[in-house]
């Protein structure tokens, strides 16, 4: 037997009574098996949510049982390919800010909310030994099924991509012992950059202001939701995953993302001219459908490596780009200081904008979109920073600036022209908060400073009260007369 252990970097509460007595009892008894000894090591360790054990005997599986109901744990089990039955003990603690009980689809389906908790695990599970449910997703259950027979049939880990700075582990197939092109991209939510049990070293990183360590994964489902195939986000899930240990001996059970593999790619941005030769090799509109995508979501990472680019679709002979990595777009409110956008640069950026990008707008509805947003698990300040940007491109692109509106306008209301001189973005969301008065000055972190303090007033991220986006909408249209 062995026993697979999920952390989390979040605080749980303290180690009840009931619990406390049954450590010591197992700590000075000479008769205490393996099993109370795992349970009792996951009881005394706080930031432990859940244990698993791999195939449990008749007797073990009743002292789990018994341990259960003593300590009001839940239990479940279920059964996995090649592994064969899986009982895992959780205890009984609300989920951490960055990842909120998501809709009752583990994938990006369209579903509406319903009582489950993270990945799709119920949040009142009964305490008997019973598989947990799974839904189905048209959208995203070929990939996600694809990954759990990928997984279920390897006796090692995948493989650690070199780049990156979180974990990110390309889920391949093998033919004869051959490797095969990959299916998904993984990225496990407590491996992430700045994470206890980041694999590259970087437990320590800094992260964009805005961002908490162990919320990307849930930003990299909402945006492929959000963008619905209009600029070409890959099919995104949040799943669990039972992935071996690096010794092959173990499971350890992580949550993440996993995301469809662009498996016609030829190279990123970064390897291709965007200074007016190609508006001959991509389709202009398809640069214009990103820099939507973009400032809906303020992207805080639209570097080039994060633009892929296809081979040539149809008989024109055109070029496609493909966005990936969108764990750094929606930050919290106000931390508005850090988008980037590297199509900005591009030669297209200077072209208004065509008619179906406008109606494409123009049919955005910001309210279904906040709450598909907070239905995938997104936060309420990350969802304000959604309503805000929404609210803006709409301003931007319709009424009689329709038409002649560009992705650089898009990119001039959102960025900073200099790095310590607020952005328009930024100027106008303090005058609706009452902090600038019109044609006053705004300081370079004035936002920040007053949203920081909201903050630890409330205990909490702040998000703007519901007036506030009516003051916005009136400073907008003086704005953009």
């Amino acid at each position: 037997m062995s026993d697979t252990f999920l952390t989390r970097d979040t605080e749980h509460p303290p180690i009840p009574a009931a619990a406390r007595d049954c450590v010591s009892t197992c700590s000075s008894s000479t008769h205490c098996t393996g099993t109370s000894l795992a349970v009792a090591r996951f009881l005394t360790n706080t930031r432990r949510k859940s244990v698993c054990f791999v195939n449990p005997s008749g007797s073990a599986l009743g002292e789990l049982s018994r341990a259960a109901k003593r300590m009001s744990l839940t239990i479940t089990s279920s059964e996995e390919q090649n592994v064969g039955s899986i009982v895992r003990l959780i205890k009984a603690i609300e989920p951490p800010l960055e990842l909120p009980p998501p809709s009752p689809h583990v994938v990006c389906g369209e579903a509406p909310p319903s009582p489950h908790g993270l990945c799709g695990e119920e949040q009142n599970v009964p305490r008997t030994p019973a598989p947990p449910a799974r839904s189905v997703s048209f959208n995203t259950q070929e990939v996600v099924k694809a990954v759990r027979r990928v997984v279920s049939d390897s006796s090692e880990r995948p493989s650690l991509t070199e780049d990156g700075t979180g974990g990110v582990y390309l889920i391949r197939e093998s033919s004869d012992g051959v490797p095969l092109p990959p299916v998904a991209v993984f990225k496990p939510a407590d491996e992430e950059a700045g994470s206890e049990n980041n694999p590259r070293g970087l437990s320590e990183h800094v992260m964009r202001e805005g961002f908490r360590p162990g919320g990307g994964a849930v930003r990299e489902r909402v945006a492929y939701k959000l963008d619905r195939g209009f600029a070409g986000v890959p099919r995104t899930a949040l799943e669990r995953l039972l992935l071996r240990s690096k010794t092959g001996k173990h499971l350890t059970e992580q949550c993440g993302s996993i995301q469809e593999f662009v498996g016609d790619a030829v190279g990123d941005a970064s390897e291709f001219r965007f200074d007016g030769s190609e508006r001959s090799e991509f389709d202009e509109a398809q640069s214009q459908r990103l820099s939507v995508l973009d400032s809906r979501l303020f992207n805080c990472d639209r570097h080039e490596g994060n633009v892929l680019v296809t081979g040539a679709r149809g008989g024109g002979g055109r070029r496609g780009i493909v966005p990936i990595d969108h764990a750094f777009c929606l930050p919290a409110f106000g931390f508005f200081r850090e988008a980037e956008f590297t199509w900005r640069y591009w030669a297209s950026a200077a072209v208004p904008f065509g008619a179906e990008v406008l109606h494409h707008v123009a049919s955005l509805d910001v309210d279904a979109d906040v709450e598909a947003a907070r239905a995938a698990g997104l936060g309420e300040s990350p969802c304000a920073t959604l309503r805000v940007c929404t609210t803006l491109l709409k301003r931007l692109l319709g009424g009689s600036r329709a038409g002649r509106a560009t992705p650089r306008d898009l990119s001039e209301a959102l960025m900073r022209e200099e790095y310590d001189r607020p952005s328009t973005l930024e100027r106008l969301c303090a005058r609706a908060l009452g902090l600038l008065d019109e044609g006053g000055e705004l300081s370079d972190a004035g936002l920040v400073e007053f949203v920081q303090a909201e903050a630890a007033r409330r205990g909490e991220e702040y998000a703007p009260p519901l007036e506030f986006y009516a003051r916005l909408e009136e400073a907008m249209r003086e704005e953009y007369l």
